[in-house]
């Protein structure tokens, strides 16, 4: 009987920590929010936890400067670097510290990113303007 008093607490506690974030301050899952910056530039924010890159796809206009600000919440060793197709080097993503990317959206297309394992993507899409 009380390990199953004991298994009944857990489970309405972890539920009642969960009901109690607010819905409103997170984006919905597989959307990215883009934020515009004071000198002009696009801002999207990237989670990247267990189960990848959050949002696993980026949309963003065609013509302004990007940043990609990716923020590592997992201790996976494989997300503890991201590779980006227009950078030669692996770009290391330290645990709960963001690390902003720029990038030129000039040209309209698909752009895929991935951990330094080539296991693990994310996709970049410029869109027309």
């Amino acid at each position: 009987m009380r390990p199953l008093l004991l298994t009944t607490l857990f489970l309405a506690a972890c539920n009642s920590s969960s009901a109690a974030a607010p819905a409103a301050s997170a984006p919905a899952a597989g959307k990215a929010e883009a934020i515009a910056t004071a000198d002009g530039k696009t801002k999207v924010t990237i989670r990247v936890t267990k189960d990848g890159f959050e949002p696993k796809e980026v949309k963003v206009p065609q013509g302004k400067p990007v940043v990609l600000e990716f923020t590592r919440e997992t201790e996976s060793e494989c997300l503890n670097a991201v590779r980006m197709p227009w950078l030669t080097e692996t770009i290391a993503l330290p645990l709960d510290k963001p690390v902003a990317i720029p990038f030129d959206a000039a040209k309209v297309g698909t752009v895929t990113y991935s951990c330094w394992m080539n296991m693990v993507f994310g996709k970049l899409t410029v869109t027309p303007s």
